[in-house]
C-alpha cells in the first residue's frame, strides 16, 4: 500500500466548472486571492461556505452580499472547528469538498481529522496554485508568532526524559519567522527539511531553498540537517517522503518525533495524511507556529487547481503502527 495509489486530479483555472462532482457543501476559507475565489465561483456545488479566521482580520460585513459566511470564529483550533461543525449539517455520506487555500495551517489539519472521523467513503481536498507569491522569497506571510506547540489532537505520547535523539522534519516554504520560530524551539534536534520539489512553479524551489538558506540554528546544528524532497502540491507524495525518511532514520533510534508543516497547504495535508495513518498514540506531535495575524493576499493568478480524494477506509486499512 503507498500513498500515491490515492486519487487526485488536475484542473485548469477556466476549467473549473467542468468538475466531474458536485459537491453537496464547498467549504472555503475567506481572503482576497483570486485563486480563492475563482474556486469558490466556479466548482459545482449545491451549498457554499465563506470561513472567517481572525487571523486574516475580517468581518462579515467584508464578504460580498448574498454569499453565506460562518465566523470569525476561535484562534484556538479545536473549538475553532467545532464552532464550524455547529452551523454545517454534515451528513456521513455528504460530497464535501473543502478549498484549503485559504486556511489556516493549525485549523485545517483538526477539520482534516475531524471529516476522516466524520464522514463515510470519500471527501475532497482542493488547492490551487498561484501563478507567483508577491513579493518572490520576500513575500510577507505571518506577522508576529503567537507560540509554536502541538497542533489539537496531533499530539504524541513522548518520553520527555530523553530528548538528546529527537528528530524533526520541517516542512519548509517562503515563512523564514515562522520556520525559525520552529528551529529555535526544536533547536536540539536533528532536523529534516522537506523541499517542494517539483515546486508550484519553475522558480519557486529556488525561492524556497533561499528562505531556508537564511535559518539560523545552535552551533552544530547544520551538520544534523539534511534534504529530503515532495512535491509541493501533492500530500500523497508529501506522506510517502515522509514515510520513507521515518523509516530510512528507525535505526538511529529516534525517541521522538516532531513533524512540522510550514509549506504549501497540499504539503500540510501530507502531514496530516500520514500522521493519521501512521503515528496516532506513538512518540510523534505535529507542531506549528502559531501566527498573531496573516498576510490577506500573499499570490498573484491562478495558474491551475488540484483535487485530491481522501478516503477514510485507507485509515482503517493502512495503519500498522509504530515506525519508531
Amino acid at each position: 500500500m503507498r500513498y500515491q495509489m490515492m486519487y487526485r486530479s488536475r484542473m485548469g483555472a477556466d476549467d473549473l466548472a467542468a468538475c466531474p462532482i458536485t459537491f453537496d457543501v464547498l467549504i472555503s476559507a475567506f481572503n482576497e486571492s483570486q485563486r480563492v475565489r475563482s474556486v469558490f465561483d466556479r466548482i459545482p456545488a449545491r451549498e457554499r461556505i465563506w470561513v472567517l479566521h481572525s487571523e486574516y482580520g475580517y468581518s462579515a460585513a467584508d464578504i460580498p452580499p448574498g454569499e453565506r459566511v460562518v465566523g470569525p470564529l476561535a484562534t484556538r483550533e479545536a473549538p475553532f472547528v467545532r464552532e464550524l461543525l455547529q452551523h454545517i449539517e454534515l451528513p456521513r455520506a455528504s460530497k464535501v469538498c473543502v478549498d484549503i487555500t485559504g486556511f489556516m495551517r493549525h485549523t485545517l489539519l483538526v477539520l482534516f481529522r475531524t471529516l476522516v472521523s466524520s464522514i463515510d467513503g470519500s471527501f475532497w481536498f482542493m488547492y490551487s496554485d498561484p501563478v507567483q507569491y508577491s513579493a518572490d522569497e520576500f513575500t510577507t506571510f505571518s506577522a508576529g508568532i503567537r507560540e509554536v506547540r502541538q497542533v489539537d489532537g496531533f499530539q504524541g505520547s513522548h518520553d520527555p526524559s530523553s530528548t538528546s535523539n529527537d528528530h524533526m522534519v520541517l516542512g519548509t516554504g517562503y515563512d523564514g519567522p515562522a520556520m525559525q520560530a520552529v528551529v529555535e524551539h526544536k533547536r536540539h534536534a536533528r532536523r529534516t527539511d522537506m523541499l517542494g520539489l517539483p515546486s508550484l512553479q519553475p522558480s519557486m524551489y529556488q525561492e524556497n531553498v533561499l528562505s531556508v538558506s537564511e535559518l539560523s540554528g545552535t552551533p552544530g546544528q547544520a551538520r544534523r540537517v539534511h534534504a529530503i524532497f515532495a512535491a509541493a502540491n501533492d500530500p500523497f507524495d508529501t506522506a510517502q517522503a515522509l514515510h520513507d525518511e521515518v523509516e530510512a532514520k528507525a535505526s538511529l533510534g529516534t525517541r521522538n518525533l516532531y513533524l512540522a508543516p510550514t509549506g504549501t497547504k497540499a504539503q500540510v495535508v501530507g502531514f496530516g495524511l500520514f500522521y493519521l495513518a501512521e503515528c496516532v498514540a506513538q512518540p510523534v506531535s505535529i507542531i506549528m507556529p502559531f501566527p498573531i495575524e496573516y498576510g490577506r493576499e500573499t499570490s498573484q493568478g491562478h495558474a491551475r487547481s488540484w483535487l485530491y480524494e481522501i478516503d477514510t477506509r485507507f485509515f482503517e486499512t493502512f495503519r500498522q503502527g509504530a515506525l519508531i
